[in-house]
């Protein structure tokens, strides 16, 4: 509850000290003392079993940090946006931070593979052959909170062995579109968060990227979840999906990568 209270509410309180809740259930799983073991099995069968699931309970917790914590923090500055009480600068500040403690948590990883010599052979080869061939684009919709929601959602792919690329607002804009390749990729989330509810600015953006995406499908996440376009009925259901989550676009990106990629990623696996 403790640590809770200071995720979601951090300017209700100055301090707080957590006694007895678990933080780290990767941790708390291999480290259970012997007076936990006549529910071990329990545990174990509800959030995972650290020897076999221990990349499974990692994968959760980085999701549900990004979509529980930051996600919800983006959410908050766009809606201060919306209502002009943050400045550009001031968003674009915040949008800085998301995509830095990205960048910190990769090179976090890579320090944790280096240290184990066994698993970076194991993983070299993977990484390099599906490094040549990027499938997913994240695309930022229209302004620097997008960017770092797309930033998040591209680190999440890659924990799925894809190699995605990120693209800011300004490389689709109606000025610079035509520089976009977008039949280079089979699959396009755009990340959209739009506090003042008007779809206006996405559907100019996903007219533009359907008429140089060909054959391939567009994965929308929207915040909030109320947003109308989440309600909205589509025209070409078989081309779009719409998603609220992180971990849901990461889910359709998966499904919707082509055949290609999905026999390479069982090759190299």
């Amino acid at each position: 509850m403790t640590l809770a209270a200071l995720a979601f509410k951090p300017d209700e309180f100055t301090v707080g000290v957590d006694l007895f809740g678990i933080s780290n259930w990767l941790r708390t799983l291999e480290s259970m003392p012997k007076y936990w073991e006549s529910f071990r099995f329990a545990l174990y069968k509800e959030m995972g079993d650290p020897e076999k699931d221990k990349e499974m309970l990692k994968e959760i917790s980085l999701a549900s940090y990004y979509d529980d914590v930051a996600m919800p923090g983006l959410e908050l500055a766009a809606r201060d946006m919306a209502r002009r009480v943050l400045a550009r600068s001031q968003v674009e500040k915040i949008a800085s931070s998301v995509v830095s403690l990205v960048a910190e948590l990769k090179q976090y990883e890579t320090s944790s593979i280096a240290a184990s010599a066994q698993d970076k052979e194991q993983s070299a080869t993977g990484q390099v052959a599906i490094a040549t061939r990027t499938q997913i684009c994240c695309v930022a919709a229209r302004t620097p909170l997008d960017f770092a929601a797309a930033t998040m959602l591209a680190h999440l792919l890659e924990k799925e062995r894809v190699g995605p690329k990120v693209v800011s607002y300004e490389n689709v804009s109606r000025g610079r579109i035509g520089g976009f390749d977008a039949q280079a990729f089979s699959t396009i989330c755009v990340c959209y968060i739009d506090a003042s509810g008007s779809p206006s600015p996405l559907r100019f953006l996903l007219r533009r990227l359907r008429q140089r995406l060909g054959g391939g499908r567009i994965v929308v996440a929207i915040w909030p979840r109320d947003h109308p376009v989440l309600r909205e009925e589509e025209a070409e259901p078989d081309r779009l999906d719409r998603v609220a989550s992180l971990r849901d676009a990461v889910n359709a990106c998966r499904d919707n990568s082509g055949s290609n990629e999905r026999s390479m990623l069982q090759k190299t696996a």
